[in-house]
């Protein structure tokens, strides 16, 4: 069968149902409409952050959202996601990249998915109440905490994020969850080096796909690049990760989870990224997903790569959609 030319592939990426994996916080709303963007999540709570910052955000969101009632809608179901794709409008998925809003009693995550919370990660780089973040000095797994943490996100209906986790919490948190897990925005250790153990190896990788997952590609510079260090990455990097990725964890387990941090001012990115992570190695982007713009080219470099009309519509949104499908069912509340 003949490759789409470039044509063809934005043909499909339109007519795609496509899912954002990961656009951290931001409010440059425009741009996720003007790519065609289905739905994205937003990150309403990181850094390890308490409960009375994610309040805060859950408040500004919820007014983004009613002051854009006409083109925006929040997504509690993945009903939402096809509605907004047929009406042709946008809708925002509410994340948590910490548990630390949950504090010590995780009956708060009953209040939170009520709000409207739908995806969490079980730490960020650092050590949490659940488990260790990939920054930490020891991964000493997961918590007694983490565990009993997982049981109440699959009963409640949220779910499960491995990203930023350390690996032996990862490894650990595969063996207590009884549905799909995610990694919203991490990329294959094997051949992306430069960050360290923020990206995962094949056992985690395997582990995940085994569960029904998906695993979102980050286009995050350090994360993304299979270059040395020194080296700016490109568009090039990206699929590479996202081919390898492929390979080891299979199309129907990939997704796509950028991370671009769209509309970020030099004041944000110095408080939370050149001072604290360590990750930049002095890029701010990749070539070639400078912002979501170049969020449609992921789609035009699929198609140079031979891959078909399906897989790419897989990447793009479709495996997400089947796993937020099988994720947001509460038991509890039946």
């Amino acid at each position: 069968m003949a490759k789409l030319t470039e044509a063809e592939a934005r043909r499909v990426y339109n007519e795609s149902i496509v899912i954002n994996g990961m656009v951290g916080t931001t409010y440059a709303f425009d741009v996720f409409e003007k790519t065609n963007q289905t739905a994205a999540v937003f990150t309403l709570a990181a850094h390890n952050e308490d409960w009375n910052r994610a309040m805060e955000l859950f408040k500004n969101y919820m007014a983004a959202l009613i002051a854009n009632h006409d083109k925006m809608i929040l997504v509690e179901s993945v009903d939402d996601i096809i509605r907004a794709k047929k009406e042709n409008k946008f809708g925002m998925i509410f994340g948590f990249q910490t548990a630390t809003p949950i504090g010590m009693d995780w009956t708060n995550l009953w209040i939170m998915y009520k709000l409207g919370l739908r995806i969490m990660q079980l730490t960020y780089m650092n050590r949490t109440a659940c488990g260790d973040g990939c920054q930490e000095v020891n991964d000493m797994g997961l918590t007694r905490f983490g565990q009993q943490m997982i049981r109440v996100m699959n009963q409640v209906g949220v779910t499960l994020d491995l990203s930023h986790c350390g690996w032996k919490t990862a490894e650990d948190a595969l063996k207590y969850t009884d549905r799909p897990v995610i990694c919203s925005h991490s990329n294959p250790y094997a051949v992306c080096k430069n960050s360290g153990r923020r990206n995962l190896p094949d056992e985690i990788i395997k582990g995940i796909a085994e569960t029904g997952g998906v695993l979102g590609i980050n286009g995050h510079p350090m994360i993304c690049s299979t270059k040395p260090r020194n080296v700016r990455p490109d568009m090039s990097d990206y699929l590479d990760a996202m081919e390898y990725m492929i390979q080891i964890a299979g199309i129907d387990h990939v997704g796509i989870g950028p991370d671009l941090f769209h509309g970020f001012t030099r004041w944000e990115e110095e408080r939370w990224h050149v001072g604290g992570y360590l990750l930049d190695g002095g890029w701010r982007t990749t070539i070639g997903l400078e912002g979501e713009e170049g969020i449609p080219n992921i789609a035009v470099g699929l198609a140079e790569r031979g891959y078909g009309e399906e897989e790419i519509k897989k990447i793009m949104g479709g495996n997400f959609l089947r796993v937020f499908g099988e994720t947001w069912k509460p038991d509890v509340f039946k």
